[in-house]
């Protein structure tokens, strides 16, 4: 089945390491020993039949928060590709009638 949209990225992050004590060896746990710190990404949006140009970004500065910049900018980048070239759907009186006939999604 078609999908309308797919987004595919990658984050680049320095990792970064964690001072802990030691785990109780008689229980199970999980030991963190590197904080992920997100230093940039790259996404490419695929609409239907549109497709955008990569997007790169870089951090530059300390405070910037590189997952919000991800979000603010994905965001903005579907609606751009989603919204170019909308077209009118074809939409028969037969089709009219099926669609408020129906009472179950096909999918």
């Amino acid at each position: 089945m078609r999908v309308p949209v797919v987004v595919c990225a990658d984050f680049e992050s320095f990792t970064n390491p964690i001072d802990s004590c030691q785990p109780d060896p008689d229980r199970s746990f999980t030991k963190a020993y590197q904080k992920h710190e997100p230093s940039g990404f790259c996404f490419r949006v695929k609409c239907l039949d549109k497709s955008s140009e990569p997007i790169l970004f870089t951090k530059t500065r300390e405070e910037e928060n590189v997952a919000d910049i991800f979000v603010d900018m994905l965001e903005k980048e579907i609606d751009r590709v989603w919204w170019s070239k909308v077209k009118d759907m074809i939409f028969s009186e037969d089709d009219r009638a099926k669609f408020e006939q129906a009472r179950e999604c096909w999918i």
